[in-house]
């Protein structure tokens, strides 16, 4: 799996530069005014069902959403070679990202900073979010925030 972060500056036209030529590609691009909703998601699990073996899939956009998308094609059966995942950086806001709780394996979106807490959506555990980026569930992973050196409880 190929990823960049870019800034914002950068077109999604100019990402597909950075993509293998002559293979077959499907891009999704995701902004602050389209984000990578419910529906979205959906939309593009289905266009991945249809998709061709050996596809090169794009995914564009903010951290949280990139990945979430990055989830279903995974899930579709997509391998990780298969997907360029292109983060804007968002210069003076804090990225939201996804954050895989431990405890009830449910997902919340956050802008606590790595190495920060936030409280999981799911089981409501204060939770320390680690470095560790987990591919599988796309998501840095949460444990109780006690577990954590140096976090606020």
């Amino acid at each position: 799996m190929t990823h960049w972060t870019l800034p914002r500056t950068l077109s999604a036209e100019d990402a597909d530069t950075r993509m293998r030529e002559g293979t077959s590609a499907l891009s999704v691009v995701f902004s602050p005014d389209a984000p990578a909703t419910a529906e979205a998601l959906a939309a593009f699990s289905r266009d991945l069902a249809s998709a061709s073996v050996g596809v090169r899939i794009r995914i564009t956009g903010p951290e949280a959403d990139v990945h979430a998308a990055a989830a279903v094609a995974l899930e579709q059966g997509a391998l990780p070679e298969e997907l360029v995942l292109v983060c804007d950086a968002v210069i003076d806001e804090a990225p939201v990202r996804r954050v895989f709780c431990v405890h009830c394996s449910h997902i919340t979106r956050t802008e606590a900073p790595i190495d920060g807490t936030c409280d999981c959506d799911g089981c409501g555990k204060r939770l320390g979010v680690h470095r560790h980026f987990s591919r599988r569930h796309s998501a840095y992973m949460g444990t109780a925030a006690s577990s954590v050196p140096g976090a606020p409880a």
